[in-house]
């Protein structure tokens, strides 16, 4: 167990080191810096070095934005192996949907607006998009790669959606405040206000024999 632990610990910092490193080589990218396919004799102005210009250039031509995800899911992956956190199937495939749906939906948002943007998705998103609005249309293909985005969250989040209705709905419900502002108890009590009918009826009586009496001396006067 011992030995386990260990071995998760290091792949936890491995893949933590990892994701800064791609982070910061996608942060200080650029085009003209020697990589796959452009060949410069200019010295690489990426932090990553020449390894860091080359894996940035990768994942910019074949995911575009998406592969900005890809030094987060190192990260993250890293932190669940440094917390013991068992890693599950759901979110590797959670994973793969989101990078890949966000990629072609990039690409399919640049075609449509005829925005002036490179490689926004990628070869992959520019490759898949077209296949999409071939196949299903436009529209069509806005819905599922919304659908797939959406589904791509619901996979990675740590609450499933059944047990979170199923919290919402037996949850207990507040009581409304009363007139002092405090939380009605269930158990208190409610006293009725009982009013003696004598006391009630007698001041309209004496008010009435005051007024008449009043009216009697207006009238004598």
């Amino acid at each position: 167990e011992k030995l386990y632990r260990t071995r998760q610990k290091i792949k936890g910092i491995a893949s933590i080191l990892i994701g800064i490193y791609v982070a910061l080589s996608l942060a200080t990218y650029s085009e003209w810096d020697p990589s796959f396919f452009v060949f410069t004799t200019f010295q690489t102005r990426n932090y990553g070095g020449l390894i860091g210009s080359y894996i940035a250039d990768l994942l910019v031509a074949f995911l575009g934005i998406a592969g900005l995800a890809l030094p987060l899911i190192l990260i993250v992956y890293g932190i669940r192996r440094l917390t013991g956190r068992e890693g599950h199937v759901v979110y590797a495939a959670g994973t793969l949907l989101l990078v890949f749906s966000t990629a072609v939906l990039a690409s399919l948002i640049t075609e449509t607006f005829q925005c002036n943007v490179r490689r926004a998705g990628g070869i992959i998103g520019s490759a898949a998009s077209g296949l999409l609005v071939t196949l299903i249309s436009i529209p069509g293909a806005y819905m599922l790669l919304l659908a797939m985005w959406l589904f791509s969250f619901i996979m990675l989040s740590p609450v499933s959606v059944s047990s979170f209705l199923r919290k919402t709905e037996n949850s207990p419900q507040e009581l409304p405040p009363d007139s002092a502002g405090l939380p009605a108890k269930e158990d208190e009590e409610i006293t009725p206000l009982i009013i003696d009918e004598a006391q009630a009826v007698e001041p309209l009586i004496i008010h009435r024999d005051t007024e008449m009496h009043t009216e009697v001396s207006d009238s004598l006067l």
